[in-house]
Order: C-alpha cells, then sequence, then structure tokens
C-alpha cells in the first residue's frame, strides 16, 4: 500500500463465527506496532459492539474507536439501537 501505517481499520461485517476476542487481541497488536492507530468495525449490531467493550475491559484490550453504520434518509434505524449505545460507552 506505500505506507507505514494506516490510521483508521475498519472490521466489515461482524462473523460470529470468529472469536471477538481474538480480533481485538490481533487489532490491539497493531495498534500496539504502530501498523494501525485506531480500528472500528462497520454495520455491526448492538449486542457485538457491547460485547467487544466487555472483552476489552476484561483482557485490557484496545476498545474499537469508530462505527461507520448503514445510514440514509431512508435506513434511520441506527438511532434506535446503535448512536444510543455508541454515546453509552463514548
Amino acid at each position: 500500500m506505500g505506507t507505514d501505517w494506516i490510521d483508521v481499520y475498519q472490521v466489515h461485517r461482524y462473523d460470529p463465527a470468529v472469536d471477538l476476542a481474538v480480533t481485538l487481541g490481533a487489532l490491539t497488536e497493531l495498534v500496539r506496532a504502530w501498523k494501525i492507530r485506531y480500528f472500528g468495525h462497520s454495520t455491526w449490531l448492538v449486542s457485538p459492539i457491547i460485547e467487544a467493550q466487555w472483552i476489552a475491559e476484561r483482557r485490557a484490550l484496545k476498545r474499537p474507536w469508530t462505527e461507520q453504520p448503514t445510514y440514509s434518509i431512508l435506513t434511520r434505524g441506527v438511532e434506535r439501537d446503535v448512536l444510543p449505545t455508541l454515546a453509552r460507552y463514548g
């Protein structure tokens, strides 16, 4: 890619078959190695967002910093669940 690091790495589409603790551990290692500065997720439901926060806290891992939801004038469901959850966890 011709760069020394990635500013924001987005994990798209939550996969329940993949252990979230392993994913957070790998992303934390990338942050600690200065390969990525921040990471987040895209189009995740509330349940895995909350689970990621709990796992990060319990295992001293980095927390996701961003969420890239599907959001438009026609798709506004994110306002009911995801945005309040993100606000609650900072």
